[in-house]
């Protein structure tokens, strides 16, 4: 809150992924909003998309009473991966593809950010971070890490915490 204060922002976004960390971190957000602070969260299924994920945002979403907007992104994939081969005549593949979908949302959510003024909170953990799974300008996209300084063993106690005090957070 002293950050967001002290920066004049007053609306949060958020990405979902129908994981453990982008809920708590929608659900952190949500306890902290001080009168007159919105919170939104954005959902951008691929292809690859799982339902159950789709079912765990939306579940979670309905819970805390934060708005959901799916916005599915396998046309804007779909569209890097023909131009792609196009001018290389070598199709994306692997890590390569995978990346573009999670640079793909984060070009989403910092549109959606500088269209509303919101600022954007990233959600990955010290784990990811320290071992590389968060992907440059995908995953790590976010002003402000709100668990950046934990492990994801202490993303599930607090997890796990505040759903038997809360009775927030889904069981997925």
């Amino acid at each position: 809150q002293e950050y967001t204060r002290k920066c004049g922002f007053k609306s949060f976004t958020i990405a979902l992924s129908g994981g453990m960390d982008s809920g708590l971190v929608l659900t952190l957000a949500k306890l902290s909003l001080s009168k007159g602070q919105t919170l939104e969260a954005l959902y951008m299924p691929s292809q690859y998309s799982a339902d159950l994920s789709t079912q765990l945002s939306q579940e979670l979403c309905d819970q805390l009473e934060i708005p959901l907007t799916i916005l599915p992104i396998s046309e804007l994939h779909d569209s890097v991966r023909k131009h792609f081969t196009r001018f290389y005549q070598s199709p994306l593949a692997g890590l390569s593809d995978e990346n573009i979908q999670r640079r793909l949302r984060g070009e989403l959510l910092y549109a959606r950010s500088n269209q509303n003024g919101s600022i954007v909170i990233n959600t990955s953990n010290k784990s990811e971070l320290a071992v590389g799974y968060s992907t440059l300008y995908g995953d790590s996209v976010g002003a402000f890490s709100l668990l950046g300084d934990l492990y994801k063993s202490e993303v599930y106690d607090l997890a796990n915490y505040i759903h038997q005090t809360k009775g927030l957070i889904p069981r997925g």
